[in-house]
């Protein structure tokens, strides 16, 4: 039986000809090459973490850890080396190959971003998704053991010199091969959810159909701040107390001629069991006077489990106007008392027919009141109105009109030809009143009424108007928020789908909070803040106009959903917003030509203005082959179309091949700079010039014969692919072509995007932040929620009387330094790009930290400097509110005076540590 140190040794001790090894005295595990994999205390807590199931080899948890640092490159001999492979097999080889070589292997977690790898969380997670369904070697008490030696210490384990062979740490080919199948399991979004939810996948929401009264308010609720629509949820909303749903008063008692259902101590006489006549007339009286005598009970009779109602709206010419909103109002606060026993269905009266009315929606309420019929009343549609309800005595008609239609001698004789035996009459009058009738063979009766002040409920809410000037930022906040622009370079980690390509002039992003970032220089800069606020949201189309400078961009707001066409200009730096009056879901903006954005509103095209955002002119045309591409479009297999606007209409325009002999369709049509007109690409993978005939065949005919190719195009780039991952970049200008993989296609597409997009790793998960003694002198301290502590300290270089700021890890903290500990806490500052919290001291003094790995230091003694600091591995960076920069130029965007960092230092850091002790 093994003892705890020899189960310690047997997992973590290097195998013969390993490709890794114990340094720095046990305290880390680095590659041959000298390059760090992990740290023995964070090991501890990864091993920890992934022992509830179980552990796999420590070699192949190693070789995860390795490929996640960005510059620690495994040697593949070192690791077959480790296995000990005589003789490699072409098996074999394809396994090394697919693990090490291939772009979907090990190497695709070097690629993953800083927050799916970096941290200790992140580190677990990747694990434990990675060796999920791999073999464990080590179980239960073992897993303790082993992680119990990692915290104390490793200084027994090694110092037994000798290697170790045992199972638990070797790897073998099985290894490999369970480790190359769990690549498939990773990727972004999976890692991400897996961090934040623990989840691999969400759940969906239940498609549950939810009552029809519960819909109706649900609308009500939703129109409630409509600009057209608020007064009608106002009304319907005041209705909704007084209107219901007619239902029977009592339903009898029991069935009349039916079964015995049960015995009770009440009932007629009649019903006496017999055994009751047994007894003496005194004895029976008795029992029948203390209700102790028993009777039979008849079967009750079942409940109407449904009911149906046919509501016929009046949308005559007395109707106009304000009756209209009432009876729909009137309508609406009907179906609010609708049970899930409850069926409704709304007519409208046109002629003689009727049309269905939708009340359960904006857009059915907008066509009803929009509809205009010169019918003096309903009563011509009062046959159609018999046959569309339903039989049954629980099917009950709902008519609702005005008091004028119903003292009309004319109506009167339509409704009694009709001969409803019941039916509810629901009248609204111009003054307010209304008055819900029910209507039967004996004559009427009013069921109730109400009046109401339709002047004060239909009066629209004034809207709060933005103030004309714009306050100024908040004076508690630090000062480098109210310099536009943005003083420093900052590095964000953008997706590609909000990224915009601007060929030379870099790349334009669309950050999570609302602000445009531009990486503009190739010379490993960080991204430029631009000084305007635009609506935080996702990216869905957007068009470079190179001859003017400007940027058309549509963006869908994250949380009212709306709209939005942003006109960024380069040159001046400025953003116009305009929100675009759609509210159809299906909307594909193509192009913005002669000076409207052309958009399809499925299946039509618009063009909408691009100053006030309004409609200038809808054109309808038949259903879409498929969905086109820019402005172009197809309305079956071989006719390609190019969307235009003449000044007044959207037309369309044929676009043909220019040659005769062109026998393939078209499956793409697109335009590009220095082209000579469209330029269409056949099902074979040919690209044809529509104007001058000109053809390029870059591919054998048979390279597309089993499926014509998806393709996307970029200005003068296209990306053709197929389902089974072969793709190609064909460049037209240059006439060039390029195989890519799937994975690769927005590099491919967008080749400078790596060489503008640089993001660079900055620190922002910091808690807490401390003044501590170091020495004679005092430092700032940061820490983190996992006690990971930073210190800020000033450390010399090699170049002569120089010193750099650097952050250097600290010790413990004291008790004596706990009183100046400080927990960073949220902020509600909105619009600055970024989520802030802020620490303070006693003395007033303010320490923020922003998401963007910045920290910034507002001292309570005004005639101390504000200072920012870029917070990073190496040389830092920042900003002083004299306006001076220092440190790395990444972040600058300039070389600096080497001095100034000592200032800042010496004056802003330590003048802001004096203030507080």
């Amino acid at each position: 039986m093994n003892t705890d140190i020899e189960v310690a040794k047997n997992y973590l001790l290097p195998p013969e000809r390993s490709f890794w090894k114990w340094d720095d005295d046990g305290e880390v595990i680095t590659l041959k090459s000298g390059a760090t994999v992990v740290f023995r205390e964070e090991l501890a807590q990864i091993l920890q973490r992934l022992g509830s199931q179980g552990l796999p080899p420590l070699a192949s948890v190693l070789l995860v850890l390795a490929s996640t640092r960005d510059r620690c490159y495994i040697s593949v001999g070192d690791v077959l080396a480790t296995i000990g492979w005589p003789r490699p097999t072409e098996k074999m080889n394809r396994l090394v190959e697919s693990l090490f070589v291939d772009p979907d292997g090990i190497g695709k977690l070097r690629k993953l971003s800083p927050d799916l790898k970096n941290s200790i969380e992140a580190k677990v997670n990747l694990c434990q998704i990675i060796f999920e369904n791999t073999t464990s070697v080590v179980d239960g008490e073992q897993i303790k053991c082993i992680v119990q030696y990692l915290r104390d210490g490793l200084h027994e384990v090694l110092a037994d010199s000798r290697t170790s062979n045992s199972p638990m740490n070797r790897i073998v080919l099985d290894d490999l091969r369970q480790l190359r199948s769990s690549m498939d399991a990773v990727d972004p979004q999976t890692l991400a959810l897996r961090q934040e939810t623990s989840l691999d996948t969400l759940p969906e929401a239940a498609e549950i159909e939810l009552p029809l009264g519960q819909r109706a308010r649900t609308l009500i609720d939703e129109i409630q701040s409509d600009d057209e629509l608020q007064g009608l949820a106002r009304l319907a909303r005041q209705l909704m107390a007084a209107v219901t749903l007619p239902r029977r008063l009592a339903d009898p008692e029991e069935i009349a001629m039916g079964g015995v259902s049960d015995i009770s101590n009440r009932g007629p006489l009649d019903r006496l069991l017999l055994t009751e006549l047994v007894h003496d007339d005194l004895t029976l009286a008795v029992r029948v006077s203390s209700n102790e005598a028993l009777y039979l009970r008849r079967e009750s009779p079942p409940r109407d489990a449904w009911r149906e109602f046919s509501i016929l709206l009046d949308s005559g010419i007395r109707m106009w106007g304000v009756p209209r909103v009432f009876a729909t109002a009137v309508s609406l606060a009907l179906l609010t008392s609708a049970d899930q026993h409850t069926s409704v269905n709304a007519f409208r009266a046109k002629g003689t027919l009727l049309d269905d009315v939708d009340l359960l929606s904006r857009e059915g309420l907008l066509n009803h009141m929009q509809v205009l019929d010169p019918s003096i009343h309903p009563g011509d549609s009062l046959v159609a109105f018999a046959e569309a309800m339903g039989e049954g005595e629980n099917a009950s008609p709902i008519l609702v009109t005005t008091e004028d239609v119903l003292e009309d001698e004319s109506f009167q004789r339509e409704l009694a030809k009709a001969a409803f035996p019941a039916m509810y009459l629901a009248v609204v009058q111009r003054d307010g009143t209304f008055r819900l009738i029910e209507r039967n063979e004996r004559g009427r009766r009013i069921i109730c009424s109400v009046k109401l002040d339709l002047d004060r409920v239909l009066q629209p809410t004034k809207q709060k108007r933005a103030p004309l000037v714009q306050p100024e930022r908040r004076k508690d906040l630090p000062a480098i928020f109210s310099i536009r622009p943005f003083p420093l370079f900052v590095s964000v980690n953008t997706q590609y789908s909000q990224l915009m390509d601007l060929g030379v002039q870099g790349f334009l992003g669309i950050g999570k909070d609302g602000h445009l970032h531009h990486w503009r220089s190739l010379s490993n800069f960080g991204a430029y803040v631009w000084p305007v606020d635009i609506p935080a949201g996702q990216l869905v189309w957007h068009d470079y106009d190179k001859s003017e400078q400007l940027v058309y961009a549509v963006v869908l707001e994250h949380k009212s959903r709306k709209r939005h066409l942003l006109k960024i200009d380069l040159d001046r730096e400025t953003c116009d917003v305009v929100l675009l009056k759609i509210e159809q879901a299906h909307f594909t903006p193509m192009a913005v030509h002669g000076g409207v954005l052309l958009a399809q509103l499925h299946p039509d095209f618009v063009a909408i203005d691009t100053t006030t955002g309004d409609v200038r002119h809808q054109l309808s045309v038949p259903e879409l082959y498929p969905p086109g591409l820019g402005r172009f479009c197809r309305f079956n297999k071989n006719t390609w179309h190019a969307v235009a606007f003449n000044g007044t209409t959207t037309c369309l325009e044929q676009v043909s091949p220019a040659r005769t002999d062109v026998n393939q369709p078209f499956i793409h049509v697109f335009e590009y700079d220095g082209g000579n007109g469209p330029l269409g690409i056949t099902s074979d993978g040919s690209f044809h010039c529509t104007m001058t005939g000109e053809t390029w065949e870059y591919f054998p005919r048979a390279t597309w014969a089993a499926e014509p190719p998806r393709v996307t195009s970029f200005e003068h780039r296209v990306l053709l692919e197929n389902s089974r991952g072969t793709a190609f970049v064909v460049d037209v200008r240059e006439r060039t072509k390029q195989q890519c993989t799937g994975n690769h296609a927005y590099s491919a597409l967008h080749p400078q995007v790596s060489r503008f997009v640089t993001p660079s790793n900055t620190r922002h998960r910091f808690t807490h932040i401390s003044v501590e003694r170091a020495g004679a002198d005092f430092r700032l301290v940061l820490t983190t929620h996992k006690g990971t502590r930073h210190a800020l300290e000033m450390r010399p270089t090699r170049v002569h009387r120089l010193r750099q700021m650097k952050l250097e890890l600290a010790k413990s903290l004291t008790d004596s330094e706990r009183q100046t500990l400080r927990t960073f806490k949220p902020v509600d500052a909105p619009n600055l790009g970024c989520k802030l919290s802020q620490a303070e001291w006693t003395d007033g003094s303010k320490a923020f930290l922003d998401q963007r790995g910045m920290l910034h230091l507002k001292p309570a003694d005004p005639s101390v400097p504000e200072v920012t600091i870029v917070l990073k591995d190496g040389a830092l960076a920042g900003w002083l509110s004299d306006g001076r920069l220092w440190g790395d130029s990444y972040f600058t965007g300039t070389s600096v005076e080497a001095t100034v960092e000592q200032e800042a230092f010496d004056v802003a850091v330590l003048g802001f540590i004096r203030g507080i002790i």
